[in-house]
Order: C-alpha cells, then sequence, then structure tokens
C-alpha cells in the first residue's frame, strides 16, 4: 500500500493524485513518512514517540470527534448546593402586620422545608409548622438552632443560636430583633451556600 511521502497517509494505488488528508501531491512511497517524529501529548497527560503521520490522523480522527467523547464541564449553577432564597426582612415584618400574623405560618413551614432540603437533616416543614403553631415559645429556641446546625454542617460560624431564643422575653421589640437576626442569618446562609 503506498502513503503520502509528506504526512504518511496511506491511499490505495492510482485512486487520487493528490492525498486526502494533506492535499499535497502524492509520490509513490511503501513505507509511511516515520522519519521525522513528534511528540503527541496524549489524553492522559503522558507523552510517546509517534510518527508525524501517525499524528495526524490521531488528529484527524479527534476533530471528527469519532475517538473520544468528552462530557461538558458542569455549568456553575450545578455546583450548587443552595435550595433556599433570600427574603427581605422588611417586606417579611411588613407581611406579618399586613397578614395578621398568618403570614409567619407559612414562613415557618418554608424556611425550616428549605433548610431540611439543602442539608438533609433538621425538622420538616410540616413540624416546624405545628411547632409554631402550637408552642410558638419553643420554636423561638429551635428554629436559630436548625440554623446553627446548617452553618455547621458547612464548616462555618452562626450568627444565631438557640440562646438567640432569649429575645422572645423581651414584648414586641424582642420579637422584632430576633426575626431580622433569623431571617438575616438565612439569607446570608443561602448566599454563602450558593456560592
Amino acid at each position: 500500500m503506498p502513503f503520502c511521502s509528506k504526512c504518511g497517509t496511506g491511499y490505495e494505488s492510482g485512486s487520487s493524485l493528490f492525498c486526502t488528508n494533506c492535499g499535497a501531491q502524492v509520490s509513490v512511497s511503501s513505507t509511511p513518512a516515520s522519519v521525522s517524529s513528534v511528540d503527541y501529548e496524549s489524553s492522559a497527560g503522558q507523552s510517546s514517540q509517534i510518527s508525524t503521520g501517525q499524528e495526524n490522523q490521531l488528529r484527524s480522527i479527534e476533530n471528527s470527534g469519532v475517538a473520544t467523547a468528552t462530557m461538558p464541564p458542569p455549568s456553575p449553577s450545578a455546583a450548587r448546593t443552595s435550595v433556599g432564597k433570600e427574603r427581605p426582612v422588611g417586606i417579611m415584618i411588613l407581611l406579618y402586620i399586613v397578614t395578621l400574623g398568618i403570614y409567619s405560618l407559612f414562613w415557618a413551614y418554608a424556611v425550616n422545608d428549605e433548610l431540611k432540603s439543602a442539608t438533609g437533616r433538621g425538622m420538616s416543614g410540616v413540624g416546624a409548622l405545628l411547632l409554631w403553631f402550637f408552642l410558638s415559645p419553643v420554636a423561638f429556641f429551635i428554629f436559630p438552632y436548625e440554623i446553627e446546625k446548617a452553618y455547621s454542617l458547612q464548616g462555618k460560624y452562626s450568627p444565631v443560636r438557640s440562646t438567640t431564643g432569649l429575645w422572645f422575653l423581651l414584648p414586641l421589640l424582642g420579637t422584632i430583633v430576633w426575626f431580622v437576626k433569623v431571617q438575616s442569618a438565612l439569607n446570608r446562609f443561602w448566599v454563602e451556600s450558593g456560592k
């Protein structure tokens, strides 16, 4: 079988006057052009000595996409672990006032359900809702504790802990301070876990 004297690609005798790989005018040669060899970097990062003709053949196969099918790199969103959303503290307080406290039931369910989904641990949304409805003084201590556990799972310092619930003992103003601290800690958690 004759080979192209320039790139070493084999071809059928009398099939063409030009090489199908490099386009050079062919001249009859019984062996591939292996005089000049190059270092070809393999996919494993190791180099091996191969002929120029073999290198061109490998490159043409790679360019055709037949030899290797590589997976595209994962998108940044795929790496995100965040499943919760940030909630503006001011709007949350306003919704609480406008709905006469009913919004707090949805809030208790949503934030705890998001934490459970993100970390795989903690109180479910339904459990948090029942706790908030029937034993809200206890919930003031449990909710910050759940947030503290979520932070510790990521090896981070939590801005709130179970003792944050002591703000509940201060009428009205203490409840507002507690909520601002808890919601701000949640917002920060979602931002940091989404990076």
